[in-house]
């Protein structure tokens, strides 16, 4: 597996490296080559429950970071380049860094194996239909943590706009089998007290609305509100106490 992270890894960065080279355009949406454009902030985001048995919801700061030169961006967690894109469609390639469960929180589950960090290869697509945008992606483990993918798609529709930007988001995801049960199986060794779990692919559905408010010309702020809901595969594990996860976000970001 160690010899597939590296071919990806070489893949992806010829693509950052080459793709200019090949006329390859930017999206519409892009800056125009000589310039660069940052925003940075902070958020906090909140779990109002824990899919986890006997989580505790906390409150966690994160820095909000989104950088864009051409068709190069860093966005949040994922750091890549746009290869193609219209008005229509638009498509990348990305390093993207996933975030864990919030395992950690249980005292129930202290005892088992902590989770690692985990890198993917994310490719993603982008269709722009009237006001509504529809994604498709599919990230890949390129870190050997699970070995495991991800394949989602979302649609996004402005409920209002400017000042107030009001999104409705919903999207479906599915988790492959190494997925599941690296995050919610129970395996040899830490089945003390507890059943073996192994989960085969599971499937999640999300529904969720964004908004932004632009204080001035370069403060903005910037809260979220998702429900994510797992199937039978996830709320049937032994360490799982809710398939329902509620997350809310509030931010403010900068735009320099």
């Amino acid at each position: 597996m160690r010899s597939c992270f590296k071919a990806m890894l070489i893949s992806l960065l010829n693509l950052l490296v080459v793709s200019p080279a090949l006329g390859i355009q930017p999206t519409q949406s892009e800056p125009e080559a000589g310039q660069v454009e940052v925003m940075l902030g902070l958020g906090l985001i909140t779990a109002a429950d824990s899919l986890y048995l006997d989580g505790d919801p906390d409150v966690t700061a994160i820095p909000v970071v989104r950088i864009k030169k051409g068709r190069y961006f860093f966005k949040d967690r994922d750091l890549g380049v746009w290869l193609y894109g219209d008005e229509v469609l638009a498509y990348s390639a990305a390093l993207s860094f996933e975030l864990s469960e919030d395992r950690d929180n249980s005292d129930s589950l202290a005892d088992m194996d902590e989770l690692d960090a985990v890198v993917n290869l994310k490719l993603t697509a982008v269709w722009s239909l009237a006001e509504t945008k529809i994604k498709l992606s599919f990230a890949q483990d390129i870190s050997d943590a699970h070995d495991g993918n991800v394949l989602g798609v979302s649609a996004s529709y402005p409920l209002s706009s400017y000042p107030l930007m009001v999104d409705l988001r919903v999207g479906l995801s599915r988790q492959s089998r190494a997925v599941s049960d690296y995050y919610y199986g129970v395996d040899p060794g830490e089945d003390i007290g507890r059943p073996l779990y192994q989960p085969d692919a599971s499937w999640a559905a999300g529904l969720g609305l964004g908004l932004r408010y632009p204080l001035d010309r370069q403060w903005l702020l910037s809260a979220g509100l998702g429900v994510k809901w797992h199937d039978s595969q996830v709320s049937g594990s032994p360490i799982v106490e809710d398939s329902r996860k509620v997350v809310l976000f509030g931010g403010l970001v900068h735009r320099f």
